[in-house]
């Protein structure tokens, strides 16, 4: 990618979300300004992998799901939200308690043993992200051009 090219994406991108920021009255900000993250962050990945194969992952592949993976609080307060008002079917496949089973297994351990445990993601269910609409950027970050 040109730098101008790039430079152009993330001025673009800037002023969209002070504009969103500017003009934003009442209701869920957090939500507002994540959903235009995810959009985002969806549209530069477009951007940069433009010269790459096309991405071969689909709904049921899920062998980036052992990656351990990192959460901003905004994202997290997102998926509670998601899963609290029943979009992720939470509510009949407990993921609540599945997030905190997974802590208690893997708290305290260093990062090398967090890995060698190849712990699914607690959000699947059947190889399916159960909150894919509100995944982490960490996770819409992984992409994979040849299973």
């Amino acid at each position: 990618m040109r730098t101008e090219d790039a430079l152009g994406f993330y001025a673009a991108q800037a002023q969209a979300f002070a504009e969103t920021l500017a003009s934003f009255r009442g209701g869920d900000l957090i939500g507002a300004i994540l959903t235009q993250a995810f959009s985002s962050f969806d549209g530069n990945v477009g951007f940069e992998a433009g010269d790459y194969p096309p991405v071969d992952c689909d709904k049921g592949c899920a062998t980036c799901c052992t990656l351990r993976v990192t959460a901003t609080a905004p994202e997290v307060l997102l998926i509670e939200r998601f899963i609290r008002h029943g979009q992720a079917r939470g509510r009949e496949l407990n993921l609540a308690k599945r997030v905190v089973k997974a802590n208690a297994e893997t708290a305290g351990l260093d990062e090398a043993r967090r890995v060698a445990l190849r712990r699914r993601c607690p959000f699947l269910e059947r190889g399916v992200c159960m909150i894919y609409p509100v995944r982490p950027l960490a996770c819409r970050g992984h992409a994979c051009y040849d299973r």
